[in-house]
């Protein structure tokens, strides 16, 4: 009976215990859940979407966000211009959209607690780039056709060529700002170099490049064929 009633009571308090650390890991378990409910519950988003000046959506433009505590996120927006960045502690945050080809915006945003902020549709305007333009000229003001110019900025390594038309027009587009110089050249003229600074962001310049001819003579059409022809 003595034996017995010693079985019954390690059973008992074995049944105790268990019964024990199944409260304690339910206890347990029920604040992990509560913890987690709770932080989900005081975190934010911040969301939205950009566009083009023509409202048209602007797909994988570069969204940047930094915030309190050193935060710092980026992402790009969807098809549709969508964008959004969630689990967001309380605080100001600043909001970068880039894309190609387009100027920059900043939006300063304050978020609450738990808080979903809808940011005010935001538009990125096409880059404005500069150039520089004008007449090639000879020293009558009669324009040079078919003169070769190059074009090469001595800051940021800019190098390009174009020639004149009929009118004596010539053009480089796309230009950032740099301080340009540009060679002229053309049979029977002096090559001749003009320097151009492009001070801003979508600068524009004309111009006009004088050619004097060199000292030999230019012949007249008839004169010229006989020339060839001896």
């Amino acid at each position: 009976m003595k034996v017995e009633g010693m079985s019954s009571f390690r059973f008992l308090r074995g049944m105790n215990l268990f019964k024990g650390f199944v409260f304690i890991m339910g206890f347990i378990l029920a604040f992990q859940a509560y913890q987690t409910s709770a932080r989900a519950a005081s975190t934010g988003m911040i969301y939205g979407f950009v566009y083009d000046a023509n409202e048209i959506p602007l797909r994988s433009a570069t969204m940047s966000l930094t915030g309190p505590d050193g935060y710092s996120e980026s992402t790009t927006s969807t098809e549709d211009g969508y964008y959004e960045f969630d689990g967001l502690a309380e605080g100001d945050y600043t909001l970068l959209a880039e894309k190609s080809g387009y100027q920059s915006e900043t939006v300063e945003i304050s978020l609450g607690s738990g808080e979903e902020y809808m940011v005010d549709d935001i538009k990125l305007e096409e880059e404005e780039s500069g150039a520089i333009y004008g007449y090639v000229l000879d020293i009558n003001g009669d324009p040079v056709e078919n003169a070769k110019l190059t074009i090469k900025g001595l800051t940021t390594k800019y190098s390009s060529k174009t020639a004149t038309d009929q009118d004596g027009f010539f053009e480089f587009p796309e230009l950032e700002p740099d301080n340009y110089v540009i060679i002229v050249k053309k049979k029977r003229y002096k090559t001749t170099k003009k320097s151009v600074e492009l001070e801003e962001d979508g600068e524009k310049k004309e111009i006009e490049i004088e050619l004097r001819a060199t000292n030999t003579r230019i012949l007249p059409e008839e004169e010229a064929i006989a020339a060839e022809q001896k």
